[in-house]
């Protein structure tokens, strides 16, 4: 799959990406290997949507890339403190 990269001066990352909410349990932990397994490289996760141990156990269980090569875009939701930056993995 060839995905676009969106490019800023903090991070790339693939301009599709698979959402993780609502999903919860079984069925998120699925469907985040299959995207992983299909060429996925962005993981849409945030912890206010409560599904980080099936979106874990997904990644964990089909992941192929170094988790270095995700990008973490939790730091893109604004936080109390402010905007977050982007960090890596």
């Amino acid at each position: 799959m060839s995905v676009p990269i969106l490019t800023t001066k903090y991070l790339a990352m693939p301009a599709l990406g698979l959402g993780t909410w609502p999903m919860k349990g079984a069925d998120c932990e699925e469907a985040v290997g299959t995207a992983l397994d299909m060429g996925y490289r962005h993981i849409d996760t945030a912890e206010m949507y409560g599904n980080e141990e099936a979106v874990g156990r997904g990644a964990g269980r089909h992941l192929r890339p170094a988790r270095r090569d995700l990008p973490d875009d939790q730091g893109l939701v604004g936080q109390a403190e402010g905007p977050g930056v982007p960090r890596r993995l």
